[in-house]
Order: structure tokens, then sequence, then C-alpha cells
């Protein structure tokens, strides 16, 4: 076979045929739409994600205790302490997953402007501080 058949036969070989480039061009469009009824509406999306993590979270969670549970012969000291932390930090995300929800949602409602007073929230929040945590406040906040 002469030289410039082989590279012709394997240009063919390599070049996706028309069934393939169909079917990628049918998979890229159908990911297209997908993506824009996902940004068209965010309430959907986030209310999507938001179910997913919290199955994530539920199961994390989950394992953490039958790990503490059924393992707790096995583990070191130190482990158990570790499987609590983490899944306290899995209840702790539950929360925020259900801010994040609600806050989605509130793109959907009208606001209504009013006045209020930031200094006194701000200085509400601190009060609610622990020592620790007013220590990283600036001085005026301290008080």
């Amino acid at each position: 076979m002469p030289r410039r058949d082989r590279r012709h036969c394997s240009a063919q070989a390599v070049r996706p045929s028309e069934v393939d480039l169909e079917a990628l061009h049918t998979k890229l469009a159908a990911r297209a739409a997908g993506l824009a009824t996902a940004n068209s509406d965010p309430e959907a999306f986030c209310s999507t994600v938001s179910h997913d993590l919290r199955a994530r979270l539920t199961t994390i969670s989950g394992y953490c205790q039958v790990l503490t549970e059924l393992c707790k012969d096995r583990l070191d000291a130190q482990t158990p302490g570790y499987l609590e932390e983490v899944r306290e930090a899995t209840l702790r995300m539950k929360p925020l997953i259900a801010a994040l929800l609600y806050f989605s949602r509130s793109a959907s409602v009208n606001l209504c402007r009013e006045k209020f007073d930031l200094s006194a929230l701000a200085e509400d929040v601190a009060a609610g501080l622990g020592p620790g945590e007013r220590a990283r406040l600036p001085c005026r906040a301290r008080h």
C-alpha cells in the first residue's frame, strides 16, 4: 500500500462518524437546555441542590453515628471525638442550606424599603457573642 493511502486510512479511523457527531450534538443540546432551565429558575435549582446536599449530610451524619456505635471498641481514644465533630458539622450545615433556600425564594418577593438602625442591630449581635468571639471585634465594638 502506498504511503499516502495509509495516512488516508488512519485519518478515516480517527475521524468520528456522522452518527457519533450527531449523538454528541444531541447530548450537548440537552445539556445546554438543562443549564438554561436551571439559570432561568434559580429557585428550582436551589431547591434541587439543597435537597441533594441535605441527603448527603444525612448520610454522613448517619455513618458517623454507626461507626461510633458499632466500632466503639475498635476505635482509638481520639476517633469518636473526630466522628462527633463531623456529625455536628453536618447538623450545623442544615440550617445554612435552609437559609440559602429561603434566600433564593426571596428573589421572587417584592421588597419593601424601610429605615432601620444598623448600628443598633450590630450592637445586638455583638452583645450576643461569647467572650472568645468578642475578642475578634474591632476595639470600638467590644464594649
